[in-house]
């Protein structure tokens, strides 16, 4: 027994080195597996705190709050920023020819109030969003990043990240108001066959708007001074005109006794700015006051 003992000793323990081998190896496999899954899940709980520090800096970070607060605060008006108005011309020719400037002024006086208040909508919007910049600036740059400090953690988030987090949800939640409009004026003829259809297209901005409504708001004034102006033309005055003219036109000659029939006519006519002044009447005949009707030269003759 013993003899055996010593032959099979060799094996026996070479067996058992390898048995301890191998459970040595599983033991280290076993160690190096926890190992990996406790990585994993400190990584798990890393990325979970640096999410929640993420979603608190959006939701609760002093800069974002002040932008949200300011943006409840700015009460920017909306509207269609982009409007469209047509006109129909009544010839090929008439298209060619077409006066943008006075078809426009044509326009704003079909419907004057609608492009008033897009002016006054543009303007007011520009006042706020002036004011909002301003506002929007200080929160951005007079912040305590001191506070930063206070909610990062080593090694999972930094200070500068949460900053920079924080200035990018900033960026998203800034207001971007309506601060110019576009009209847009499509004149198109058709052919009376409906085969040919021709179109212009003009576009114009806010700046360009009032220019039209100061120019709109001339001719308006004009109008009303007009009619001032005729008023101012009593019997006395008319008499008076005559007289000096000797009942004669100023332009052709004739008197009542050829016929004419006397008018006093204004020389720079009160559509154009004319006053109801002596200097600026005359006497005209019928013929030679309709030929000339509301034209007035300041370079030539009248």
């Amino acid at each position: 027994m013993t003899f055996l003992k010593k032959i099979f000793s060799p094996i026996t323990e070479h067996f058992e080195k390898k048995k301890a081998e191998e459970e040595e190896r599983k033991r280290i496999a076993l160690l190096q597996k926890q190992e990996r899954l406790r990585k994993i899940e400190l990584q798990k709980q890393k990325e979970k705190t640096r999410k929640q520090k993420i979603e608190y800096i959006k939701l609760y970070g002093k800069r974002i709050c002040a932008v949200k607060k300011l943006n409840s605060d700015c009460k920017f008006k909306k509207f269609e920023s982009h409007q469209k108005f047509k006109r129909t011309c009544n010839s090929k020719t008439q298209l060619d020819n077409f006066n943008i400037d006075n078809h426009m002024l044509l326009t704003i006086e079909d419907s004057p109030n609608f492009f008033k208040s897009m002016v006054k909508v543009v303007q007011y919007n520009r006042s706020e969003a002036s004011r909002y910049e301003n506002q929007y600036t200080k929160i951005i740059y007079n912040a305590n990043k001191f506070e930063y400090s206070k909610i990062a953690i080593p090694n999972v988030i930094e200070a500068s990240e949460l900053e920079r987090i924080e200035l990018n949800e900033c960026r998203k939640n800034k207001l971007t108001p309506i601060t110019d409009f576009t009209i847009e004026l499509i004149v198109c003829y058709t052919s009376p066959q409906g085969k040919n259809e021709y179109k212009k297209s003009y576009k114009f901005d806010c700046a360009k708007i009032e220019y039209y409504l100061r120019e709109y708001q001339k001719l308006q004034t004009n109008k009303e001074s007009a009619v001032y102006q005729r008023q101012l033309m009593t019997p006395k005055l008319r008499y008076k005109i005559l007289k000096r003219d000797k009942f004669r036109c100023t332009i052709c000659g004739r008197s009542q006794n050829d016929g004419a029939k006397l008018h006093v006519d204004h020389i720079k006519p009160v559509s154009k700015g004319g006053k109801t002044e002596e200097n600026n009447l005359r006497t005209l005949c019928d013929i030679c006051n309709l030929g000339k009707s509301d034209t007035y030269d300041p370079y030539g003759l009248n």
